[in-house]
């Protein structure tokens, strides 16, 4: 039985032995970038790039090449926007906060302010804010504050 196989069966819930495994499907268990791009060091695969998806968290896009290697069952859907409003059509080069290459949408600018915080901005607003040094984002406005 192959592992597509296999999922869906449990799927269809006529199989409940064994363990599958998900590397990436859902964001909680993504990887960072920072440690992807170290696996794909050790793999010999760094001509794969680092994209990453989920901008407060800088977690990467795992090649399906790489889902193999880890013997991956599942793969993640990506929505059409990710976080902040931020389409996936288009890919643009980068740099992770360490200096490590990467791809980031397109869509994603950060914009620095004279302290060297990088900010997100949605729609003119600034939502998420990077600290000189960081290696995430931290949530600074909030879509109902203010609300009662």
């Amino acid at each position: 039985m192959t592992r597509r196989q296999y999922v869906r069966e449990y799927l269809d819930h006529r199989r409940s032995d064994g363990i599958l495994i998900s590397s990436g499907a859902l964001p909680n268990d993504g990887m960072s970038a920072f440690a992807y791009a170290r696996l794909l060091r050790h793999l010999g695969l760094d001509h794969l790039p680092v994209r990453v998806f989920d901008l407060f968290q800088f977690i990467a896009v795992i090649d399906p090449e790489v889902l193999d290697i880890l013997g991956g069952d599942f793969v993640q859907a990506h929505p059409m926007r990710y976080r902040f409003k931020i389409g996936e059509r288009a890919w643009r080069d980068g740099t992770l906060p360490d200096g490590t290459p990467c791809r980031y949408p397109s869509e994603f600018v950060p914009v620095q302010d004279d302290k060297g915080n990088s900010y997100i901005h949605v729609d003119n607003v600034p939502f998420a804010r990077m600290p000189p040094g960081g290696f995430y984002y931290d949530q600074v406005s909030y879509p109902l504050q203010g609300v009662t």
